[in-house]
């Protein structure tokens, strides 16, 4: 299945009619591209709306218990400021 399309002046191309349909795409969806630099390929997939990180996520094992992120950021934060002399 081929599809031509003329990019604008913003780096916007339409994905022809044919190759949404495919991709059961619709407005507002997201896609996720994969450059094969060696092959000079670039695949489109119809993104699951999670990101590859959140994908990923639970799938290593940790004897640490879960901090949320704010958490773990303001224990960063302070561990920063000590090192920079930037607190008491």
């Amino acid at each position: 299945m081929t599809g031509i399309s003329t990019l604008t002046s913003k780096g916007q191309a339409t994905i022809p009619v044919t190759l949404r349909e495919f991709l059961g795409v619709q407005p507002g969806d997201k896609l996720h591209f994969e450059a094969d630099y060696q092959q000079n390929v670039v695949k489109i997939i119809k993104a699951t709306g999670k990101s590859w990180v959140e994908e990923l996520a639970g799938s290593l094992k940790s004897d640490q218990p879960y901090e949320p992120i704010e958490t773990v950021r303001l224990k960063a934060g302070r561990l920063l400021a000590k090192k920079y002399g930037l607190s008491k």
